[in-house]
């Protein structure tokens, strides 16, 4: 009987928990988004920038295909710079 009092608490706080995975869905559902769309546009400028002739092997170039490579590998940079695993300076020089 003892014992059954403080379960009422843990499956209150199990419940509540549970019951706040779609609000989290949501929120990652939204961060994602945002980064798609951000990626879609800086890879869309960094394909602009390839249209002129003479800098497929500059540095630019280069650092612009590394990091800025592909809509997956614009959004996996976006994720790195805002985490803090990639500075800011090392993705945009």
């Amino acid at each position: 009987s003892r014992v059954m009092k403080h379960m009422t608490s843990l499956r209150t706080i199990l419940f509540s928990i549970l019951n706040s995975f779609a609000s989290l869905f949501w929120c990652f559902f939204f961060i994602v988004f945002v980064q798609y769309v951000f990626a879609v546009i800086v890879v869309s400028g960094a394909a602009s920038y390839f249209d002129e002739p003479g800098v497929e092997g500059s540095d630019v170039g280069t650092n612009l295909k590394l990091w800025w490579g592909g809509v997956y590998r614009a959004m996996v940079t976006l994720f790195m710079t805002i985490t803090g695993g990639v500075d800011w300076s090392d993705a945009l020089a």
